[in-house]
């Protein structure tokens, strides 16, 4: 007896390091309020940057959204499953590939390294299900992915009585910090469908979305849920592909808001949107001409330099914001205090507001962001040309960029 014992309990010591982490707890109703009071509390722009398991890892979008259910299931030993790209299996907490490394953190951190290298935001759709649109369903923890053409996608940390997500996102080139949104991105960008200038494509967002694209709002299946084709997954609904792609940001807040934005609230919130996307393109814009200034004169980015460096997404959703700022200012502009109204009209209409976020292009240059918004139907997103040319002032694409292939 003895030694049965002695062999029983080496098994199942084996079997435990075997595991990433052994799920201890099982998800429930209980659970996933805690998983919502987490995320409120702990899903910042610096989760990354801040002690624990992850810490110092460079992520992109899908990267990130991944996190947010993979690192609250490892750190209350709940079962994590997500869909094998390559066949028609589970990769679980429960995957042995990592069993030589004996430190529990260590061991959680190779596995989520293994899953950023074959997980991205086509994959996103297998491992959730499309929620109905009210507040029960949408909260603290699901996340927002658009179309398969501008494959981007936002975790939502939570949202305001008005019914909008503050969204954390990361992008290309991967860093460590996450970026904060408090908007719903522009239906152009969230359905894909959309021109050259970022501009909304009317005549393509006349029509309501397919479920099969995996656009919306969405949460993570139960790991026994996984492998359901999704109308069979508990919570599924069709509700947000019920009307035209081109009213959904408006129906969804309708649905989500406690109480109405009002136009003072509406533009303080575009305004501040509208600064960060303004100054958050400084320092991808720098990486690139960091990059290139290193390398020789007539130098042209590969592909995968390109596509780190290049910026179509980022200024589709900057000159999205842009768009609802100047056009919520001009239908609301007699509603607005008088301090916000001429606020606002100094940047969207004189363009020479100096003291509210400028944005500092080089240690030479200053813009208002009215100025660079302005310019912003002017970007170019070619990482192969110049600085002023990348922020409107100069012709694009230069005669380096035109020599070059893009991609």
């Amino acid at each position: 007896m003895k030694l049965k014992l002695t062999l029983f309990v080496f098994a199942f010591a084996m079997n435990a390091q075997a595991a990433v982490w052994t799920a201890t707890a099982q998800w429930s109703a209980q659970t996933e309020q805690q998983y919502q009071d987490w995320v409120r509390a702990n899903w910042t722009k610096n989760v990354f940057d801040n002690p624990g398991p992850l810490q110092g890892v460079e992520l992109d979008c899908a990267d990130a959204v991944y996190s947010m259910r993979l690192l609250f299931s490892y750190e209350q030993k709940l079962p994590f499953a997500v869909k094998d790209p390559s066949s028609n299996r589970a990769i679980s907490n429960d995957m042995n590939r990592f069993n030589s490394i004996s430190d529990p953190d260590r061991r959680f951190r190779a596995f989520a390294l293994f899953l950023y290298d074959i997980l991205g935001t086509g994959t996103l759709t297998e491992d959730s299900f499309a929620v109905a649109m009210n507040r029960s369903a949408i909260h603290a923890g699901v996340f927002l992915k658009t179309d398969k053409a501008s494959h981007h996608s936002w975790t939502v940390r939570d949202l305001d009585r008005a019914g909008v997500p503050f969204l954390l996102f990361a992008s290309r080139p991967a860093r460590t910090t996450l970026l904060d949104r408090h908007y719903f991105p522009t239906m152009g960008f969230l359905w894909g469908q959309q021109d050259a200038n970022g501009q909304q494509i009317d005549a393509n967002l006349q029509t309501p979305g397919d479920p099969a694209a995996g656009v919306g709002f969405r949460m993570y299946r139960y790991p026994q849920d996984l492998l359901k084709p999704e109308w069979q997954v508990p919570g599924y609904s069709t509700e947000q592909f019920s009307m035209k792609k081109i009213l959904w940001s408006r129906s969804m807040q309708r649905a989500l808001q406690i109480s109405a934005e009002t136009p003072e609230e509406l533009a303080t919130r575009l305004l501040g949107e509208a600064c960060k996307e303004a100054t958050d393109r400084i320092s991808v814009v720098h990486d690139a001409q960091r990059a290139m200034a290193s390398k020789s004169p007539s130098y042209c980015f590969n592909a995968t330099e390109y596509d780190d460096y290049s910026t179509p997404s980022k200024d589709s959703r900057a000159r999205g914001v842009f768009n609802e700022l100047i056009n919520s200012y001009r239908r609301d502009s007699s509603a607005l205090s008088p301090a916000t109204r001429a606020r606002v009209s100094a940047v969207v209409e004189a363009h020479n507001d100096a003291s509210y976020c400028p944005v500092k292009i080089s240690s030479a240059k200053t813009l208002t962001l009215g100025q660079a918004i302005q310019l912003s139907s002017r970007w170019s997103s070619n990482p192969n040309d110049s600085l002023f040319a990348r922020w409107g002032l100069e012709r694009s694409p230069t005669p380096h960029a035109a020599s070059c292939p893009t991609y």
